[in-house]
C-alpha cells in the first residue's frame, strides 16, 4: 500500500485559502476607490464637520486651522500617527467640541510634523472613516487626555492628509490575478492529492497479482 502525500493536501488547502483571502483584498480594494470621486472635492472644515463628506471622501479641506496640541502613536518607540484636532478657521479659541481630526501615519520626527501640518490654504487627503471594516479610533483617549476641556463628538471625522490622489484600481486587479492563480494551484494540487495516491496503489496491486508463487511439495 503506498503512502498518501499530505504535502500536496496541504499545499492545496493553503492555495484555496490565499485565493480567498486575495479576493477579499480586491474587493474591498475596489470598494475603497469606489468611495472616491473623480476629483477632490473642496469643502470646508465646518461643512465637514457638521454635514459629513457626502459622496466624495477625496477631500481639499478649506478653512481651517489646527489646534496647537497634538497627539502622537508609537509603536516600540517610533511614531506610528500623529493627529492634530481641527476647527473651523477663527474658532480655534471659541472651540467647545472636537469633530474633525487630520492625522498622517508618515511622520517620523517632530520636523517631519512640523512640516507636514503647517498652516496652509487647504489641506488634500481623504476622509477613512467610511473605509474602515469597523470603527478605530486610538485617537480618542489621547485627544481626552490632551483636550481635557473640550467635549469629543460622538463622530469625529478623521482625514488623511497622507492619502494624496486617487488609489489605483491596478491594486484590486493584481489582486484579483493572485486570487485566480492561487485557485488553479489549489484545485490542481487537490486533484493530484485525489489521483496519485490511488494510481499507485493500483500499480502496487498489479505489480502483487502478478508475481509468482511457490510451494513446497513432498
Amino acid at each position: 500500500m503506498a503512502k498518501s502525500h499530505p504535502g500536496l493536501l496541504w499545499a492545496a488547502i493553503c492555495c484555496l485559502l490565499l485565493a480567498v483571502g486575495a479576493y477579499f483584498v480586491a474587493r474591498e480594494q475596489d470598494r475603497i476607490r469606489s468611495l472616491y470621486g473623480d476629483a477632490p472635492q473642496r469643502i470646508s472644515g465646518a461643512q465637514l464637520a457638521e454635514q459629513g463628506y457626502g459622496n466624495n471622501i477625496w477631500v481639499e479641506l478649506a478653512d481651517v486651522e489646527l489646534l496647537p496640541e497634538h497627539v502622537v502613536q508609537t509603536r516600540k518607540g517610533a511614531i506610528s500617527a500623529v493627529w492634530f484636532a481641527a476647527v473651523p478657521k477663527g474658532q480655534a479659541e471659541a472651540a467647545r467640541e472636537i469633530k474633525l481630526v487630520l492625522r498622517s501615519t508618515r511622520c517620523k520626527s517632530d520636523a517631519e510634523i512640523a512640516e507636514k501640518f503647517r498652516p496652509r490654504d487647504s489641506y488634500r487627503g481623504a476622509v477613512i472613516n467610511p473605509t474602515l471594516l469597523q470603527p478605530y479610533e486610538p485617537y480618542r483617549p489621547l485627544l481626552k487626555e490632551a483636550f481635557s476641556k473640550l467635549q469629543l463628538a460622538p463622530t469625529i471625522w478623521e482625514v488623511d492628509i497622507d492619502y494624496l490622489e486617487k488609489p489605483s484600481d491596478k491594486w484590486a486587479s493584481g489582486f484579483y490575478a493572485a486570487a485566480g492563480t492561487l485557485a488553479i494551484i489549489g484545485a490542481i494540487c487537490g486533484i493530484a492529492w485525489c489521483l496519485v495516491p490511488r494510481r499507485t496503489v493500483d500499480r502496487v496491486d498489479h505489480y502483487a497479482l502478478a508475481e509468482p508463487t511457490y510451494a513446497v511439495r513432498g
